[in-house]
C-alpha cells in the first residue's frame, strides 16, 4: 500500500490522496474478511441432519412342521387355432379316353392237306436167301431172322440205321449202307442190275 501511495505521489498526485486510497482499500479488505468469517460461523452453527439407518425387513420364520406349498405354474392360455386358407388347385378338365386299338386278326386260309395213308407193314412171305446181299453172311442172316426179317422186301423197307439197331451188340463187323438198295433190286427180281451194282461194291460197301 505504501508502494501505491508513493507511486501516486511520484505521478503528481497529492500525498493526502494516496493515503485516502490506502484507507479505502483497508476498509474494503476488512469488510470482505468480516463477511467471510460470518458466513463460516453460520454454516458451523447449523445442526447436522440425522443419518437414518435402513434395515432390511426380516421375513417371518415359518414353523418347521408347516409344509411348503409350491405355487402352481402359470400356464399360458392356448392360442386359438387360426384357420389357414389353402388354395385348392382347380380340377383338371377330364381328358377323353383313348380309343381302344383293335388289332386286326390275320386271315388264315385253311389249306386241306390230304392225309397220307400209313405204310402197311410188309407181311413176310416165303423166306428169301438174304445171303445173296453182299455183306450179309450166315451169322447176320440168322440174327435178322430172329427179329422177323426174312425177305428182301422187309430188308428194302428198312433204313441203314434201323438195321444197325438190330445188329448192334450181336454182330461185331458190318456195314448196312447198301443193303436196302440191294434188297430192293432182289425183291423186284432185277438180278442183272443187282450183279452189276455189286461189282461196284467191296464187301458190301461202296468202293
Amino acid at each position: 500500500m505504501i508502494l501505491i501511495a508513493s507511486t501516486l505521489a511520484q505521478n503528481g498526485f497529492p500525498q493526502n490522496a494516496g493515503l485516502i486510497v490506502v484507507l479505502v482499500l483497508i476498509i474494503v479488505v476488512f469488510g470482505l474478511g468480516a463477511l467471510l468469517w460470518s458466513a463460516i460461523a453460520d454454516s458451523s452453527k447449523e445442526p447436522s441432519s440425522p443419518v437414518r439407518v435402513l434395515r432390511a425387513p426380516v421375513a417371518p420364520s415359518r414353523p418347521k412342521d408347516e409344509p411348503v406349498v409350491a405355487e402352481p405354474p402359470v400356464v399360458a392360455a392356448p392360442h386359438a387355432a387360426v384357420p389357414v386358407a389353402t388354395t385348392l388347385p382347380a380340377p383338371a378338365a377330364p381328358t377323353a379316353a383313348p380309343e381302344p386299338v383293335v388289332e386286326e386278326q390275320p386271315i388264315v386260309e385253311e389249306v386241306y392237306v390230304p392225309e397220307e395213308p400209313a405204310a402197311e407193314p410188309i407181311e413176310p412171305g416165303e423166306p428169301d436167301d438174304l445171303k445173296r446181299i453182299e455183306g450179309i453172311g450166315p451169322k447176320i442172316s440168322s440174327v435178322l431172322a430172329e427179329d422177323g426179317i426174312i425177305t428182301f422186301a422187309q430188308l428194302a423197307a428198312m433204313t441203314p440205321d434201323q438195321i444197325r439197331e438190330v445188329l448192334t451188340g450181336r454182330v461185331r463187323l458190318f456195314n448196312p449202307d447198301t443193303w436196302p438198295e440191294q434188297a430192293a433190286l432182289a425183291a423186284e427180281d432185277r438180278w442183272d442190275d443187282l450183279v452189276a451194282f455189286q461189282e461196284t461194291l467191296k464187301g458190301g460197301r461202296r468202293a
